[in-house]
C-alpha cells in the first residue's frame, strides 16, 4: 500500500492510499481503453476517417478561435501549402535564401525545434519566451537565414498547437 498527499485546488490536503493491484488495475483499464479505441479506428474507411479528421479540425479551429488565438493574418492560402507539406527548403527558397545556406539553415531549424520542445514539456507557452529560445537556439546572428527559421519554427508551433 503506498500513500500519496495531494492537494486540491482549494487547497485541501489529502492523503489518497493505493495498493498495488489497484495501481495494475488502473493501467490494464487505461490499456483496454487504448486498444479498444485502436481497434475502432482500424475498422474505420476512408469515410469516417475523413469525417473524424475534419471534426477534429472543427474542434481545434473552434477552440483556437474561443481562445484568441485564430490569427485572422493567415491566408488560406498560406495555411493550404503548410498542410500540403511545403518543405522547409521549399520554403527557404521562396524567401530568397541559396541552396548554398540551406544545409545550415536545417541544422539550425533541428536546434530550434529542440528548444521549443523542451519549453512545451516544461509548459511554457509565453510567445516572446518561445521567440527569445528560438533565437538563442538558432544562433547564426549574421546569417541571411536567421529571421526565416525562427518565423518557420514559431508558425509551425503555433500550427502545431
Amino acid at each position: 500500500m503506498t500513500t500519496f498527499t495531494l492537494i486540491t485546488k482549494a487547497g485541501k490536503t489529502v492523503d489518497v492510499s493505493i495498493s498495488e493491484e489497484q495501481s495494475l488495475n488502473f493501467i490494464d483499464g487505461k490499456i483496454k481503453k487504448l486498444q479498444d479505441k485502436l481497434a475502432e479506428y482500424e475498422a474505420m474507411d476512408a469515410m469516417q476517417a475523413g469525417e473524424l479528421a475534419v471534426n477534429s479540425l472543427k474542434t481545434k479551429v473552434n477552440k483556437l478561435e474561443a481562445d484568441g488565438k485564430l490569427e485572422s493574418s493567415y491566408a488560406y492560402e498560406d495555411l493550404k501549402k503548410r498542410s500540403n507539406g511545403v518543405s522547409f527548403t521549399g520554403y527557404l527558397t521562396d524567401m530568397g535564401i541559396e541552396k548554398s545556406l540551406h544545409g545550415s539553415a536545417t541544422r539550425a531549424l533541428s536546434l530550434g525545434k529542440a528548444a521549443l520542445a523542451g519549453l512545451k514539456l516544461a509548459e511554457i507557452d509565453d510567445p516572446a519566451v518561445k521567440r527569445t529560445v528560438a533565437e538563442n537556439a538558432v544562433g547564426g546572428k549574421n546569417s541571411l537565414w536567421r529571421d526565416s527559421v525562427i518565423e518557420w519554427l514559431l508558425h509551425s508551433e503555433a500550427d502545431a498547437e
